[in-house]
């Protein structure tokens, strides 16, 4: 890849004189992603002390071998680790493994709980992962509040943030 981008880089700077260059794929520079998918299903609502199981799916359209899943948070968020981080020697393909997961927000906000998923995939050990929101209490604040957002006489949209001025 790199030798073909700099060939084609020249080949452009010299205006082919005559280069054999290949051209260089739209696809090359992006990420390539591995054949896991994660889902999940917050299964009750989240209170602050009060635990709360969250199922995780980890599924493939080709068969896994050496399936791992493992969870981790912060400390705002307690997560029962018993038997979860079980493995599984082998996933069938457009089968699932299905793990129960059970958590206890310590705080109000928005908290997250990551998955990892590793699996063997043809004798490549390949891993995906996802961040679960976990939103507790009342009047959680969205991401973008539409109070701060304004509009300049051309339509554009001004975002104000807090500031404090300096002496």
């Amino acid at each position: 890849l790199r030798k073909n981008l700099w060939t084609s880089l020249i080949a452009l700077a010299t205006g082919g004189c005559g280069s054999s260059a290949e051209p260089v794929s739209a696809d090359s520079s992006s990420k390539p992603t591995p054949p896991i998918d994660i889902s999940y299903e917050l299964r009750g609502e989240p209170l602050v002390g009060q635990p709360v199981q969250i199922n995780v799916e980890a599924r493939s359209q080709v068969a896994l071998t050496d399936v791992s899943i493992e969870v981790f948070g912060d400390e705002r968020i307690a997560i029962a680790q018993s038997g979860f981080n079980r493995g599984s020697p082998r996933v069938p393909r457009d089968e699932a493994m299905i793990r129960t997961l059970t958590v206890t927000p310590l705080v109000n906000g928005t908290l997250h709980v990551g998955v990892l998923v590793q699996a063997d995939v043809n004798g490549v050990t390949q891993s995906r992962n996802i961040l679960i929101p976990i939103r507790i209490g009342a009047g959680i604040a969205p991401e973008r509040p539409e109070n701060d957002v304004q509009l300049d006489t051309s339509g554009e949209r001004i975002i104000s943030l807090p500031s404090e001025e300096s002496p």
